[in-house]
């Protein structure tokens, strides 16, 4: 990383650790503690030139899907409990990058126009106590199946 970049001390290790797991083609989950998300999503996106989206926003899915075909980072930021729409096209998203294994073909069929170009990245930004708050099947498939990075 470019030590030139304006982002905040704190956030250089997670930063190196979001770039590595870019670098390696891998989904990483940011965990904050600490409410600090803001800030490093503003350094980070502005950094990288990336795109935030919100979860909670009524047509984050529709904002997804519509990166996914473009060499952007996407930073996907779960603010609250996560709809079935936003959680299927994360869960696509991860069978796409062969993180995931198991595929439904109904889902298949539904994303099937929406291929993910191989420069496309993705990290999951969310504070610890959402996390904790999802259905205990989504956050352990998030956890299993993302690069989790704790910053605190």
């Amino acid at each position: 990383m470019d030590e030139n970049w304006n982002i905040d001390q704190r956030f250089k290790r997670p930063m190196y650790s979001l770039l590595k797991a870019f670098e390696m083609s891998e989904v990483p989950l940011l965990l904050f503690n600490n409410r600090d998300s803001f800030p490093f999503l503003e350094q980070a996106a502005g950094i990288l030139n990336g795109q935030v989206i919100y979860a909670s926003s009524g047509d984050a899915t529709d904002q997804l899907l519509s990166l996914v075909g473009s060499a952007r980072h996407i930073f996907l930021v779960i603010d609250a409990d996560l709809n079935d729409q936003v959680y299927d096209a994360i869960s696509y998203y991860l069978h796409m990058r062969d993180v995931t294994p198991e595929w439904e073909p109904e889902l298949e069929r539904r994303y099937q126009k929406h291929p993910i170009n191989p420069k496309n990245r993705l990290a999951i930004v969310t504070e610890l106590d959402i996390l904790r708050a999802q259905r205990p099947e989504r956050r352990r498939h998030l956890q299993e199946l993302s690069t989790m990075i704790a910053v605190q």
